[in-house]
């Protein structure tokens, strides 16, 4: 009798099914990172950004390949270089200039910002060191 009397009910009230249970909230999202900040990519943007330096500015005489017109003008990047200098060294370099035994580098200080040296070091790190 009581479950008669509580289809019944339901029946009147034009509920045919017990209700739904509520949908669980959503969780926020996660907060984008700005725009043009190094760490939204950490390895693809600083990458991006060192081969665009470096193709912008070290190409002409490094080279694509990274051997620097085969020793007769600028270090040969995949002779193992790399490799015998510590990055404080080479941003020193890079930032100053450098007189080697096969001619001068020239500085860039004032051409290239910290970061966009620091971004070519890491690239023609990544590219080129054995």
């Amino acid at each position: 009798m009581t479950t008669i009397l509580a289809l019944t009910l339901l029946i009147a009230c034009g509920e045919s099914d017990p209700p739904a249970a509520p949908a669980a909230p959503a969780a926020p999202a996660a907060p984008a990172a700005p725009a043009g900040d190094a760490t939204a990519d950490a390895s693809g943007g600083a990458h991006a950004e060192g081969e665009k330096v470096y193709k912008q500015y070290c190409i002409a005489c490094h080279q694509a390949d990274g051997k620097g017109m085969n020793g007769t003008l600028a270090g040969d990047f995949t002779s193992g270089i790399l490799a015998e200098k510590d990055d404080a060294t080479l941003l020193q370099h890079i930032n100053e200039g450098f007189t080697g035994k096969i001619g001068a580098m020239p500085p860039w200080k004032g051409v290239l910002t910290d970061d966009q040296q620091k971004a070519a070091l890491a690239y023609v790190r990544a590219t080129y060191q054995k």
